[in-house]
């Protein structure tokens, strides 16, 4: 069977690599590499990238943009602080740059790291079981807790209460770090094209499924340290991990695959190329994060799907609902471009 470059890709990324997380980065990463050229703030506010002007952290960009104009230069900071500080001696020469080192330096910083595996759905006839959309398989990023995190948690809970968070059968870590979340990619190996085929995270439900076994006292011992770590983990984690994810598979979809378009499934169609039956996901994670992040309803699909799957889409298509979400990144790059800014430009900093 010849190899599938989707899983072999797996295991050629580093190992680790470190991802730098903090509220609405999204918005200025988003900015810098749609924006193009410099603009005046207000013409931006008219245009169909207004909308990145309206989330919480638009103060910060406002506040980078002090003269009227907006650059990816500027935003960079905001958008790629690992990067940035790298180039601060010529970012420094440009006071809002200097501003927006500034607050990037004070903003909460989530410190994760991402590493690679692969979900292999080449094993047979049982890949429509392993919900992919097309025979082969997957590679999976994974998105993980710090260390700092693992180790409170390794005082407090034993050996055999991570077991009963954590689902080996899914592309989760197995050593000591944590997997917060994770992405399934598919592509090909030349090509624009990414399609993110699945976003989940095991770890907050898996916590909640123990906080709710505490609470009722069978065999788990209670302790008010105990519920107060789970506590503060879902504050922490709870309403940004899906936004963490998303901006990291886009920062590494750019930096390291050169994709210009980024696709998702809608949720019906999802679930027909998947073979998903039963337990559908969560609808918000294939309608709400997408949008979020400027990702537009289409009826068109990657190309590499149309060679597989044809048949299944043609009966979508007839629906007349849109079949996927796509956000094309080809256009814009501005100064964040790859030959301006090198290896590890798009957002997940150095090698760990």
């Amino acid at each position: 069977m010849r190899p599938d470059f989707r899983t072999q890709l797996g295991q050629m990324l580093p190992e680790q690599m470190a991802y730098p997380y903090f509220a609405e980065r999204e918005a200025p990463w988003l900015l810098c590499h749609r924006l193009g050229a410099e603009q005046r703030l207000s013409k931006l506010r008219q245009g169909p990238l207004a909308p990145l002007l309206n989330r919480p952290g638009a103060r910060e960009i406002a506040a980078v943009c002090g003269d009227g104009w907006v650059s990816p230069r500027r935003l960079l900071p905001l958008a790629d602080p690992l990067h940035a500080f790298g180039r601060e001696h010529e970012l420094m020469t440009d006071r809002p740059a200097e501003l927006a080192f500034d607050m990037a330096a004070g903003a909460a910083w989530q410190n994760f790291t991402v590493s690679f595996t692969e979900w292999a759905g080449n094993r047979g006839s049982d890949w429509r079981w392993k919900q992919v959309s097309r025979p082969g398989g997957n590679l999976v990023l994974q998105l993980n807790l710090p260390d700092a995190y693992r180790a409170r948690f390794d005082r407090l809970f034993s050996a055999e209460e991570r077991q009963w968070i954590e689902y080996y059968g899914h592309p989760v870590r197995r050593d000591a770090t944590i997997t917060l979340a994770w992405a399934r990619l598919d592509l090909e190996a030349f090509g624009g094209d990414v399609l993110i085929e699945e976003v989940q995270n095991d770890w907050l439900r898996g916590l909640n499924e123990l906080r709710r076994a505490l609470l009722r006292g069978r065999g788990v011992r209670k302790s008010e340290t105990r519920r107060a770590f789970m506590d503060e983990t879902e504050a922490m984690y709870g309403r940004s991990w899906a936004r963490a994810l998303m901006l990291a598979v886009l920062a590494f979809a750019v930096r390291e695959l050169g994709a210009r378009r980024i696709w998702m499934h809608q949720p019906e169609m999802g679930a027909k190329l998947k073979n998903i039956k039963d337990r559908h996901p969560p609808r918000s994670l294939y309608t709400d994060l997408p949008r979020r992040f400027g990702f537009q309803a289409t009826d068109q699909a990657p190309a590499f799907l149309y060679k597989s799957r044809s048949q299944v889409m043609a009966r979508m298509r007839r629906s007349g609902r849109p079949l996927f979400w796509v956000l094309d990144l080809g256009l814009g790059h501005g100064d964040m471009g790859h030959g301006d800014m090198g290896h590890g430009d798009m957002g997940l900093g150095d090698m760990a």
